[in-house]
């Protein structure tokens, strides 16, 4: 954790501001318990009242268990972990079974639709082997507005709408540089499986769907409907797998499996060439956060934002969260993927706004206004773009 200071000249902080950067491994918690760890460091006023954030366990009296105990521990849970491995698997393998006979049944008499979760998934820039640099920004949406717009299709969710953002953002970037992918772009995203009281507070407990985002389709109205109908289509095979139940198989699978797999994964998107066999093009994630305003110390917090891990195959990393009635779209990208952050947010902002008014939500506030900077959108090769050694904030 680091206190950053020296923030006076940013026209939209008060005076004496300062900025905490915390650093987790996500090895270790996923995005919501990184989320929940800054909110306890944090209070509902700034008098220090406390934020209730929901699955806190009584300590008192508790004492803690010994190295020895820890180790004996350690021991028994890694000899059971076989037995234990045998419970989800019972419940998951009906579940697949009976999934995959539906969705035979479904393909062998319904026409496939031009669009569907099954499209080959494109070749494009995000594909590649990443660089140890990276490059972030964050735009900043209100939540009112985006309200707005989910009212213009049915059965759709906020997250539906900044997916939508984020797939006619990456549709501008691309067909800026002259590479828009024919088909539509597929999205990673992490399913949170919290819930239950069983539920536990940090680690890692999510799984993963897939979703096209209709990156091909230029209409952005059209392209909301699509995207919620892919995501419904997504979360229905997840909940009918149960994604509980693919959460408590990855805790029983041997650490050094899991490792080699993860890697194989990665490469799948590497070595496909153009044969289509990739996964994903890129991650959204949401991580909820808190709707009101919450201080440290006495001082309010003002703005937040998260930087995302990106792997080979996975070069660009959309991280979603919400403060005080504010939704924030954090992109983090590989340097050399993505040269010109600052372009990127433009095509966020330019995305939302034409989101909005395609259909017909009352906008809250003017969308800022970034002027492209000509140097910062050259082509590849991007190690020449001078553009490409500068980070946003």
């Amino acid at each position: 954790m680091y206190v950053v200071e020296g923030l006076d000249n940013i026209d939209w902080l008060p005076k004496g501001s300062f900025a905490i950067l915390t650093r987790m491994h996500h090895a270790a918690v996923d995005g919501t318990a990184a989320a929940q760890l800054t909110w306890a460091l944090h209070d509902l006023d700034a008098r220090g009242k406390k934020p209730g954030l929901g699955g806190e366990h009584e300590t008192e009296g508790v004492r803690a268990p010994s190295q020895f105990e820890m180790a004996t521990r350690a021991w028994w849970n890694n000899a059971t972990s076989p037995m234990r491995l045998a419970r989800p698997l019972s419940r998951l393998l009906p579940k697949v079974g009976g999934r995959l006979r539906k969705e035979v049944q479904k393909r062998t008499v319904a026409r496939v639709e031009e669009h569907n979760s099954g499209t080959k998934v494109p070749t494009t820039r995000f594909d590649g082997r990443v660089s140890p640099f990276r490059v972030f920004t964050t735009s900043r949406f209100q939540l009112d507005e985006l309200k707005g717009i989910r009212k213009a299709v049915e059965g759709s969710t906020i997250n539906d709408v900044v997916t939508t953002i984020i797939s006619g953002a990456l549709r501008r970037y691309l067909d800026h540089n002259g590479e828009l992918p024919r088909d539509t772009m597929v999205a990673m995203m992490p399913v949170n499986t919290r819930s239950g009281p069983d539920a536990e507070p940090g680690a890692n407990n999510i799984t993963f769907m897939g979703a096209a985002i209709g990156s091909d389709i230029a209409d952005p109205k059209e392209r909301l409907a699509y995207v919620t109908e892919q995501t419904a289509r997504s979360k229905s095979i997840v909940n009918a797998i149960g994604a509980s139940d693919l959460t408590d198989l990855n805790k029983h699978i041997p650490a050094s499996l899991l490792a080699a797999t993860g890697k194989l994964i990665s490469r799948i998107g590497l070595d496909a060439g153009g044969t289509g066999k990739r996964l994903f093009n890129m991650a959204i994630s949401n991580v909820p956060g808190p709707s009101v305003p919450l201080y440290l110390q006495g001082a309010k917090l003002k703005f937040w934002s998260i930087v995302a891990p990106c792997t080979d195959g996975m070069g660009a990393v959309f991280a979603i969260t919400s403060y005080d009635r504010e939704i924030y779209i954090c992109p983090t990208a590989c340097r050399e993927i993505v040269p010109a952050p600052e372009f990127l947010a433009q095509c966020l902002e330019e995305s939302y706004a034409e989101l909005l008014a395609a259909t017909g939500a009352k906008p809250k506030r003017k969308p800022a206004k970034r002027p492209l900077k000509k140097k910062t959108t050259a082509k590849k090769p991007v190690r020449k773009n001078p553009a490409g050694r500068k980070a946003a904030n």
